[in-house]
């Protein structure tokens, strides 16, 4: 495919075969390593349909200039798992009731002692108005006709009643601003906990998993928490205010409401906790699967998908149907209780009327608030027993604002220049890195120099250490002290912020904000736009940004999904040339490139005198042909650097060298091609120091 049209078409061999073929010449530009006769073997072993045959990647294919159809098979990477890989954690739940702490924290997190104190002195005096206001209703029902025709009676009620109005929306409104209050607050830790963390705790939990406690979990705690909460204070204060006479009889409900509330916090607690993190792997198919779409499309893999994706809401929707259950389950048995007991008081009161000797109003008012009581009873155990629940919720948030943080600037930390680094020197003295949670080192005690200006290969097979390096040079994991110094500075002694901001990234896969292609090339505004366009244009993106609608304010769509692969890794190149930054790390930064695009990062990494020509590169490199030609190797194994020199160097001793015998097993030719270049290489240097 070129521009949307189809240049060439056939089998693997037929386009092979056809020297003159878009497909051909784009294998011979890639430059891979050649076997003779291979393609006739593997024509041979489809013919006769007999043998394994060994799967064979276009890239492992090069025609040479003669047309003669050759092929190399590099040696299967290890394909064991590295023994320093970090598996996603399993999300694990609290057991047993719900702390104290975990209630102090969440209201403390929005309100003072003194605001506590105050609000809960407006929930008794607001229940004492409204039983005084019952009584009062009572005594004006108890006098003579004569006298309920005065004003002082109804003026005194509607007075009362006034004041309940104003207490019952002041307590409201307060309590719920402290409720709003306290989410906003603990909302404000985890966000900022949350951007400070470690590298490793998005590497051990995914995002789905922090999606949940920031979405469900908050919203939890922001709606349904302080309309409970304020329920269960609110009944259990109108408790303490009822007669008397309805308290003699209250204690064996209250012990029964208390064991049947037992009995059901002991199953729904869990149960919630289960069904929270059952709903975690939910949020994280959702983003992963739209992601994937297009590659999920093309596999035929929908129904799969869909399939895998029914399970997981299955097993949410199975613990929430428990939860559900559950809870009709202790309000059918507390409706029960409730209607023995206001049937016992109701027969009592009417069989002792006489002994009692009580005016009618005053039996009824007690009636009365004993079926309001009964109600209010209820309400208080369900919404005790639903706060606890929710309060599972505020347990999940809470984690998140302990979660450890990275190192923050402090006045203690090494202040660079505002030039720093001036000449991109590097020195790695005894480098040793140990993930967290491991005992293992990754990197054991690695020892190098790299020159100002130098371009770096670092090779070695899977589980090497390679990354790890660039995660020691970001510290994104913690290095051992003074182990990394650049243009004689330690950089574990100064903050992330100063040095992380004077190094750049071209990763393997490139990232895009949100917003403008503006904002993704000068996220900071400190360029103005002819730098962008000059910077644009030495990576021949210029054309392109031209013929966009909204040029440098053209949007970008969320992980730049409309620019293909190619121009996000050149938009991350012209990025790393506006910070013009003296060190710059490559991961592999085109291996999922096209041809073009390739060609193009390579010639302006090895350009003389151009943009990186005074720039310390360095390039984790999974394909040899990308750092052949590179000033210096450093070839890695099980963490430990176990050659360091000139590529041309290490191969003249073959066998002799890890790097030699990586490329021979490559082939003789392969052996060859690379030695060309790196002669090349050499000459080109010689020259140039003459």
């Amino acid at each position: 495919m070129e521009s949307g049209t189809i240049v060439d078409q056939g089998t693997f061999i037929q386009i092979c075969e056809s020297g003159k073929s878009r497909f051909s010449q784009a294998i011979r530009e890639y430059g891979v390593n050649q076997v003779d006769d291979a393609v006739d073997d593997i024509e041979g072993d489809e013919a006769a349909g007999g043998g394994d045959v060994q799967e064979v990647s276009v890239k492992d294919l090069k025609i040479d200039d003669e047309g003669k159809r050759r092929l190399v098979m590099v040696p299967p990477a290890t394909a064991a798992k590295s023994a320093f890989g970090q598996e996603m954690t399993q999300e694990k739940a609290v057991t047993g009731s719900v702390s104290w702490s975990t209630y102090y924290r969440y209201f403390r997190a929005g309100a003072s002692i003194s605001t506590g104190v105050l609000l809960m002195a407006s929930l008794v005096v607001g229940e004492v108005a409204q039983v005084i206001t019952d009584w009062w209703l009572a005594r004006w029902v108890q006098q003579s006709p004569s006298a309920q025709q005065s004003a002082y009676l109804p003026a005194v009620y509607a007075a009362l009643v006034f004041v309940q109005i104003v207490l019952s929306h002041a307590r409201a409104i307060g309590f719920f601003l402290v409720s709003l209050r306290s989410t906003r607050a603990i909302f404000k830790v985890m966000l900022n906990k949350t951007l400070k963390a470690p590298t490793s705790f998005f590497q051990l939990n995914p995002h789905g998993r922090i999606m949940n406690r920031f979405a469900k979990d908050l919203g939890l705690s922001d709606e349904q928490l302080p309309q409970s909460a304020f329920i269960m204070a609110g009944v259990l204060v109108l408790s303490v205010c009822i007669i008397p006479y309805v308290l003699i009889i209250i204690p064996p409900l209250i012990i029964s409401f208390i064991y049947l509330s037992k009995w059901y916090l002991a199953c729904s607690r869990p149960v919630k906790r289960l069904e929270s993190i059952s709903r975690s792997p939910v949020y994280s198919a959702v983003p992963s699967t739209l992601e994937g779409l297009p590659v999920i499309r093309a596999l035929g893999a929908t129904d799969q998908l869909f399939s895998r994706f029914v399970d997981l809401q299955n097993n949410n929707t199975r613990m929430w149907l428990t939860f559900l259950t559950a809870a009709r389950w202790f309000g059918f048995r507390i409706d029960t209780m409730s209607a023995l007991f206001m049937t016992s008081v109701t027969f009592l009161a009417v069989a002792l009327r006489d002994n009692l000797s009580l005016p009618p109003g005053l039996i009824g008012l007690m009636l009365s608030y004993c079926l309001q009581l009964i109600g209010l009873g209820q309400w208080c155990f369900r919404q005790k027993a639903e706060t606890e629940t929710l309060m599972t919720s505020v347990e999940r948030i809470l984690e998140l604002t302990e979660l450890a943080s990275e190192p923050q600037p402090s006045t203690d930390d090494l202040k660079p220049s505002w030039d720093w680094p001036q000449a991109g020197h590097i020195l790695l003295k005894d480098l040793r890195l140990t993930y967290p949670n491991a005992d293992v080192e990754v990197l054991k005690g690695i020892s190098a120099e790299l020159q100002p200006g130098s371009k770096v290969g670092i090779v070695g097979r899977t589980g090497a250490g390679k990354s790890s390096v660039l995660q020691a040079l970001f510290r994104l994991v913690e290095p051992n002290a003074d182990s990394i110094i650049i243009d004689g500075l330690s950089v574990t002694k100064m903050s992330l912020v100063d040095l992380r901001s004077r190094i750049s990234i071209i990763p393997q896969e490139p990232f895009c904000f949100k917003g403008t292609l503006r904002f993704n090339l000068d996220p900071f505004n400190q360029v103005d736009d002819l730098r962008l366009w000059q910077a644009l244009e030495a990576v021949e993106l210029k054309k392109t940004v031209e013929e966009l609608p909204g040029k440098l304010d053209e949007p970008v769509s969320e992980n730049g999904s409309n620019f293909s692969v190619g121009e996000r890794q050149l938009i991350a190149l012209t990025r790393a040339i506006l910070r013009n930054s003296r060190i710059i790390v490559m991961d592999e930064a085109t291996s999922n490139i096209d041809l073009y695009t390739d060609n193009l990062i390579q010639s302006a990494i090895r350009r003389k005198g151009g943009l990186f020509s005074r720039s310390t590169v360095i390039t984790i490199a999974h394909r040899i042909g990308t750092i052949i030609d590179f000033d210096q190797l450093m070839v890695l194994d099980a963490g430990r650097l176990v050659e360091f020199g000139k590529p041309i160097d290490l191969l003249r001793q073959r066998e002799h060298s890890w790097f030699g015998r990586m490329v021979t097993e490559m082939g003789p030719e392969a052996y060859e091609m690379f030695c060309k270049r790196a002669e090349e290489k050499e000459r080109s240097d010689m020259s140039a120091s003459l």
